[in-house]
């Protein structure tokens, strides 16, 4: 029985800098025979769930949460006093741009890697199939011979439990399909933040820019209070520019998490088809 430790060792994640280290040492290859007419029954693999080593620690950055809690922050309101003379010397300053904020590089995030393999497991079929067969193949991982070698030796035992070719491409297919409804439901939730996210901050740039208008002209009436109302004015300018800066990091923050859940959606995707490959490769009658 797979569980989740151990599906997730059969989809490793490796961060970009052990990534340079591996491509910077160089490769010792291996040469072996090939083996020579395998018997189903001369093949015997003793199926162990084995523990990888610990991954180097991911970054999490933002998720569909982080979108919910800047949704729900409260705005500070200014109270305005018609009754106060003031100088009328105060100037207006102009807005400064909002500096653009980089965006991160999308990588495989931890937190919605583990979603998408409970997702799996959750959805494991009974009986011995794709991920079982991924299982055996990684328990060969430390017998010295070649690929292809490894993945016959793990089909012929696992056609002793039942497995066929047929099941193997079928059953591949079906977690590639809990894959993929996975991947819609991320992308309702996030439309539904995102809705929601943004209909709140264009809601509150309006109210401010209503009020900046309904100032300005009091202003051309109200000499007496002229200064009053500009240096209210100018709060709720400021005020403008952080909604506006909130909403920038918002839409980023939104496009960022989007961008790390596809990518970590095509790291496991990518292992599928490279493995399916291999056993079309491999295994599939020609």
């Amino acid at each position: 029985m797979i569980n989740l430790k151990n599906l997730k060792s059969l989809f490793v994640v490796e961060d970009e800098a052990d990534k340079k280290k591996k491509e910077a040492t160089p490769q010792k290859e291996k040469t072996v025979a090939p083996l020579k007419n395998v018997k189903k029954e001369e093949v015997k693999v003793t199926e162990t769930n084995k523990e990888s080593e610990q991954q180097n620690p991911i970054k999490v950055e933002a998720d569909v949460e982080t979108v919910e809690d800047h949704i729900h922050e409260e705005n500070s309101k200014t109270t305005i006093n018609a009754n106060t003379e003031v100088p009328n010397n105060v100037e207006i300053p102009t807005n400064e741009p909002t500096p653009e904020i980089p965006m991160a590089k999308p990588q495989v995030d931890k937190r919605q890697y583990d979603i998408l393999m409970q997702a799996i497991l959750d959805s494991n079929l009974d009986g011995f199939d794709y991920l079982e067969f991924k299982n055996s193949l990684q328990a060969l991982d430390n017998i010295p011979m070649d690929e292809q070698t490894k993945y016959r030796s793990a089909f012929a035992t696992a056609s002793t439990m039942g497995l066929t070719l047929e099941k193997l491409f079928s059953t591949a297919d079906y977690y590639k399909k809990v894959l993929e409804r996975e991947k819609e439901k991320f992308r309702d939730a996030l439309q539904a933040k995102v809705s929601e996210g943004i209909a709140y901050k264009e809601q509150e740039k309006g109210r401010l820019a209503q009020e900046i208008e309904n100032k300005t002209a009091k202003i051309a009436q109200l000499n007496k209070q002229i200064d009053q109302l500009n240096a209210e004015i100018e709060e709720h300018k400021a005020q403008l520019n952080n909604k506006q800066s909130e909403l920038d990091t918002l839409e980023d923050k939104i496009t960022q998490t989007r961008d790390n859940f596809l990518a970590t959606y095509d790291y496991i995707h990518d292992q599928f088809d490279s493995d399916l490959a291999k056993i079309q490769q491999y295994l599939a009658p020609k």
